[in-house]
């Protein structure tokens, strides 16, 4: 009895450690078998709320999305929101907002997992791997790439890549916000990459993971690299090492600027040589040669590979220095240090009938600098154009507006960004201008925007919006947001005998009725059809070059 009973044990154990055996060598399989990078295809559709695969479904789990009871098949669709719920909320929320407003521009989105949802959607042994992933330092890169369709769809991407990453140097990618002039720089001979930074980011924290990215995408040594950011520029300083590396950052700067390499970031993009930056003068003009790089490349888009990759010496041409003076000269003009703007003047430009003519009681008002005279003012043009510049100073010149109009504020509308409107050093009652808010290439934060706008609504505080282009956003704002008026701009509205851009019109123009907002248009043409002033309801209007100048 007592050797049937030992016998029976050893064969347990031996069947225990048999199975224990297959079930190590059957993990060890599973975990190499995954694959550490990969693409998964898909499309977006909207209308129908649902994503559909266009690839192969990777059986030994290799990310999230190959969760068997998520069931993403190739060639099978899911619920929209059952896609989204697997990313991180910050990200879900901006892509749905992405789709929902019908963008027809590509997008770039970096995003990690919603730990929360996936609780309820893996299986435990899904749930093993997926731990393992991150107790073992395994950083998991996930890019999401939308393309818009023509019928209102999007093909999409997810790119991704395992990496072990050492925490420590994580910590390393951090940007040097104004303090580019107290960093020691040894290297004689440097490179220099510089982006322009999209309003929205002028003044925002820039995530780690787009840092990431950005290392990344130009090979760069996180460790050892330092990132500055200064007067709305985000730069890097490098030692130049040699002709063939300058060259591939020169190829990805040329493809940041003519759109192949989108970004969420970056408005413009240059590189350039450079000497030893061990003054402060030396760094003084660094700043300065890479806003004129910057400036012209925002001003002159088409042409952008002129002002890129400037020589050695080019501070001392004439061309860089009348830049620079002028730039001086400018905001000198228009500093917070000149109080009283003495300089400066208002032009009102009264919103009339368009078909009698009369003057209503709203009139635009804008700030103009009367130190140029027709001569230079190109150059204030030119500045005028540049986003960090319209940052700085739009809100000085609403104030001037305001402490030189007195009581009749609450008639006057002046147009500032909506960076600059959000900014809560912008304060805002019933007795100052009515904020006319514009964005840089119509790409409005919707959610910040009601929230400021509808808070100011209970308060009595007007708001009104400039648009330049027509598109599913913009329905989204006017829907929900409670405006007090919308400016059609010249942009639209010298096309208004285009059929399309009429018919857009009158879809916007019904949907602003309906919610008793204003519809005023900039420059329209003169002598429209009679069909088209009764149906696009062009009944308010103002002309720029009809300044009263009070």
């Amino acid at each position: 009895m007592a050797i049937s009973s030992i016998i029976g044990v050893v064969i347990g154990v031996f069947v225990a450690i048999i199975f224990l055996t297959i079930l190590f060598f059957a993990v060890l399989y599973y975990f190499y078998a995954r694959s550490s990078s990969g693409i998964i295809l898909f499309r977006l559709d909207p209308a129908n709320k649902r994503v559909l695969r266009l690839s192969e479904k990777n059986y030994v789990f290799s990310t999230v999305f190959d969760a068997k009871k998520l069931k993403f098949k190739e060639f099978t669709f899911i619920p929209q929101d059952s896609f989204l719920n697997i990313i991180d909320p910050e990200s879900s929320a901006y892509i749905k907002q992405f789709i929902d407003e019908g963008n027809k521009r590509k997008q770039r989105i970096s995003f990690k997992f919603n730990e929360k949802s996936l609780k309820g959607l893996l299986s435990p042994f899904e749930k093993l791997i997926h731990y393992y992933d991150k107790i073992s330092n395994a950083e998991n890169n996930f890019i999401l790439k939308i393309y818009p369709m023509d019928n209102g769809e999007y093909n999409c991407s997810i790119t991704w890549k395992r990496t072990k990453q050492n925490p420590a140097l994580i910590k390393k990618i951090s940007v040097e916000e104004n303090n580019f002039f107290e960093v020691p720089f040894k290297n004689e001979n440097n490179i220099i990459i510089a982006f322009a930074l999209k309003p929205y980011y002028i003044n925002r924290h820039i995530e780690t993971d787009f840092l990431e990215q950005l290392f990344e995408s130009f090979d760069l040594n996180w460790k050892n690299t330092p990132i500055f950011k200064q007067n709305g520029f985000l730069f890097i300083v490098l030692k130049d090492k040699n002709k063939y590396t300058y060259n591939n950052y020169l190829t990805k700067i040329k493809e940041i600027n003519v759109g192949i390499n989108y970004n969420k970031c970056f408005i413009a993009a240059t590189i350039f040589k450079n000497t030893r930056l061990s003054t402060e003068y030396a760094r003084e003009m660094l700043i300065a040669k890479i806003s004129y790089s910057l400036f012209n490349i925002l001003n002159d888009c088409k042409n952008s590979d002129k002002y890129i990759n400037l020589s050695l010496d080019f501070i001392n041409t004439k061309e860089f220095k009348e830049f620079n003076n002028q730039l001086i000269r400018y905001r000198n003009e228009n500093s917070l240090l000149n109080k009283d703007l003495n300089n400066m003047h208002i032009d009102y430009f009264p919103i009339r009938n368009y078909q009698s003519y009369k003057p209503s009681n709203l009139t635009v008002a804008s700030v103009s600098n009367d130190s140029y005279d027709v001569t230079d003012n190109n150059w204030n043009t030119f500045f005028r154009n540049i986003p960090i510049l319209n940052y700085e100073y739009e809100k000085y010149w609403y104030q001037y507006v305001e402490k030189t109009t007195d009581k009749n504020n609450q008639n006057l509308l002046v147009k500032i960004s909506q960076e600059v409107y959000l900014n809560k050093e912008l304060q805002n009652t019933k007795d100052t201008p009515i904020c006319l808010i514009y964005a840089y290439n119509n790409v409005f934060d919707h959610l910040n925007l009601k929230k400021k706008i509808d808070e100011n609504f209970r308060d009595s505080i007007p708001t009104a919006l400039y648009i330049d282009e027509i598109d599913k956003a913009l329905i989204n704002i006017i829907n929900d947001t409670k405006l007090k008026a919308i400016v059609i701009g010249e942009k639209i509205t010298k096309h208004l005998n285009s059929t399309r851009v009429y018919f857009d019109c009158i879809s916007i123009i019904n949907l602003a009725a309906n919610n008793n907002i204003k519809v005023i248009y900039e420059n329209p043409p003169k002598n429209l059809d009679n069909l088209i002033i009764e149906k696009a309801r062009v009944f308010a209007c103002y002309y720029t070059d009809e300044n009263t100048n009070k």
